[in-house]
């Protein structure tokens, strides 16, 4: 008993001195405030709301009921949920009933005869055996050092990330579903304005040819007009393009084949000048993104826990009892009675480095989901500084964009009414009605970027979207 206690405790220390500590993970370093930040307040949590476009709120309830990736995405979720379930389960007893019975047929033989061999005779005698037993089961293994319980922990902080990556693909769906949307409502516009411009370029054709007719100008004028004609109708051919690309890809978001619908649109929403951005403090625990990649360093930080406990003598214990009999209906009287009690401990020792090296991979693992939180974290308020300084330029530039528009149509105007009294040809003013269209074009796609900045805003401060 002595030298058996004397080898437990060698085992044990030698384990003990490949048990070393990791070293602690050095904190982010956390700003006080936005440096694009204008206004102070509370992070929007029902930004799509506040869009008050009914359309495209039940185009964002039919995405995030049929969206296939999201759909995978749900699925990752309830498989790492049963992966947390059965690895927490390793900490407790093993229970199982067991039931056997088993027939034997036998030979017995009897030999009898003379002193001769060859007088010998075999009598055969054939038997039967039958065994029942039914026992009840019992297997655990300690978790002294915290193996199994590192291990459990892995896989629960697997399964909160990706329930936070779950979170983080609702909430792109609906920044994608809304940013197709308005593109698609643009894009109309755009082919919408490109027709008209093409209208008026027939128009002014139309013209060049009866003054080329008349003698009253080169054909040079004619043939320009024409050139330009045909470019129109390209362009014209380039944003239909876009319009049913847009409507396809929206189609695809919804979760439908990929076939342009027709879908209809309302208006742009009028965006207020900027949002509150909240405290740069508070972002971390709003973005699951974030939430996420700290649970899967979490988990890292548990399956090193793991690996070295794996270089430490593991303890377990096997206990069952039952009966056994020939007849079953002798199983339970007390001279049936089975049981059986052990103990197991093993301890490695040479394994070719294989331990020592998986410690080692578990340790650069750990240092490299720290390195993609750390550079997560940057780019989380890297995405919000770089949304909140477009939106302040957005602003001012879809500002320029409607003052200029509402210039050439005042000039478009003032043509209108010189060529009503003879004082401007035509040309002149179908060149002002171009250029009245140019700028609207110019206008509404600064409205879409601005929008579009503001959904990516919306989503890098981790906001949500109301309840749907």
């Amino acid at each position: 008993m002595k030298n058996k206690m004397v080898l437990l405790f060698m085992l044990l220390l030698f384990a003990c001195d490949n048990y070393k500590e990791s070293q602690p993970v050095e904190d982010l370093f956390i700003p006080e405030k936005y440096d694009a930040s204008k206004i102070q307040g509370d992070v929007q949590h029902n930004w799509l709301e506040s869009f008050e476009d009914h359309q495209l709120e039940e185009l964002v309830k039919i995405a995030l009921n049929n969206n296939k990736d999201l759909k995978a995405s749900y699925y990752a979720l309830r498989a790492a949920e049963s992966e947390a379930k059965m690895s927490g389960a390793l900490l407790y007893p093993s229970i199982t009933l067991s039931a056997t019975e088993s027939r034997e047929l036998f030979n017995s033989v009897k030999t009898s005869g003379s002193e001769s061999q060859s007088n010998a005779f075999f009598d055969n005698f054939k038997g039967r055996r039958k065994n029942t037993g039914v026992s009840l089961n019992v297997s655990w293994e300690l978790d002294l050092w915290g193996r199994l319980r590192a291990a459990s922990s892995a896989a629960a902080e697997q399964y909160y990330a990706s329930r936070n990556d779950f979170y983080a693909s609702r909430l792109s769906l609906v920044a994608q579903v809304s940013k197709s949307y308005y593109a698609l409502l643009a894009s109309k516009d755009q082919w919408a304005i490109a027709v008209a411009i093409v209208d008026l370029q027939k128009n002014k054709v139309d013209f060049n040819k009866r003054y080329y007719d008349q003698g009253l100008q080169p054909s040079s004028n004619y043939r320009i007009a024409l050139a330009e004609l045909s470019s129109l109708e390209a362009e014209v051919e380039q944003r239909r393009r876009i319009y049913v690309q847009t409507q396809k890809q929206l189609e695809i978001l919804l979760g439908h084949y990929p076939v342009a619908r027709g879908l209809k649109g309302s208006q742009f929403p009028k965006l207020i000048s900027s949002i509150p951005a909240g405290l740069p403090s508070t972002l971390l625990a709003r973005r699951p993104d974030v939430l996420a990649a700290k649970n899967r360093l979490l988990a890292a930080g548990f399956k090193y826990k793991e690996s070295k406990a794996n270089m430490l003598p593991r303890f377990s214990m096997t206990a069952s009892g039952g009966g056994r009999s020939h007849d079953f209906k002798y199983i339970s009287n007390p001279s049936s009675r089975i049981w059986n009690l052990a103990g197991n401990l093993t301890q490695p020792l040479f394994e070719l480095g294989r331990l020592r090296e998986q410690v080692r991979l578990s340790e650069k693992q750990q240092q490299q989901v720290l390195a993609e939180y750390e550079s997560l974290v940057l780019n989380a308020y890297a995405e919000v500084e770089i949304a909140l300084a477009a939106d302040e330029f957005l602003y001012k530039i879809e500002n320029k964009r409607s003052k200029d528009m509402r210039l050439v149509m005042a000039i478009e105007n003032e043509g209108q009414k010189k060529y009503s009294e003879g004082l401007q040809n035509s040309n002149v003013l179908i060149d002002s009605k171009k250029n009245t269209l140019v700028k609207k074009s110019l206008w509404i796609r600064a409205k879409r970027e601005r929008l579009e900045n503001r959904i990516d805003l919306h989503l890098a401060l981790g906001g949500g979207w109301g309840d749907l």
